[in-house]
């Protein structure tokens, strides 16, 4: 009878250590993942979100995926700014002609980086075509959905990556910040 209680007690004492080593190992990831992916320009992305409907996953998986949380950044083609927007795309969206000074101020490139994806849900009404366009462009996107409406496949390979990318990004941002 002690041998079964005996037992029967470091069974339940395994079972707590393990339940507790797991505990710690979800907060210390999760804090890790906390830090790789920030919940930067709260009162900024909460003003969008709110104007224009778009949720706060998505605002912070593009921002991460962009610009990394870098108002300063500028690519290549000469898209600017957290979201990462070309200025002609900035003026369409905000009405701001000279968009030095403004295209990199978190505010108005928040703004009209979310007013974009409201504009591209609206068009498109599924989340990863907004990010294949937000990527490839109105055109592409277009000539890739062709007379079926659906996006079967993204014929460029830096646009498919961005998709997952931005899609991974979202999960993990509602899981850890929007449960």
């Amino acid at each position: 009878m002690k041998s079964k209680s005996k037992l029967t007690v470091t069974i339940l004492s395994v079972i707590i250590i393990a339940v507790l080593i797991g505990f710690l190992y979800d907060i210390i990831m999760t804090g890790f993942e906390k830090r790789e992916y920030p919940l930067e320009y709260e009162s900024e992305i909460n003003t969008a979100h709110e104007k224009y409907g778009v949720p706060k996953h998505v605002i912070l998986a593009i921002i991460k995926t962009e610009s990394d949380f870098d108002e300063n950044a500028e690519s290549s083609a000469g898209a600017r700014g957290l979201m990462q927007l070309m200025p002609d795309t900035f003026t369409d969206m905000t009405g701001i002609e000279n968009v030095d000074g403004y295209i990199t101020d978190p505010k108005y490139n928040i703004d009209a980086g979310v007013h974009y994806l409201s504009y591209l849900y609206s068009r498109y009404g599924d989340w990863e075509t907004v990010y294949a366009a937000y990527n490839a462009g109105l055109r592409n996107v277009d000539e890739w959905l062709g007379d079926s409406g659906s996006l079967d496949e993204i014929p460029f390979p830096e646009t498919r990556a961005y998709v997952r990318k931005v899609s991974s990004a979202t999960k993990i941002y509602k899981r850890l910040y929007f449960k």
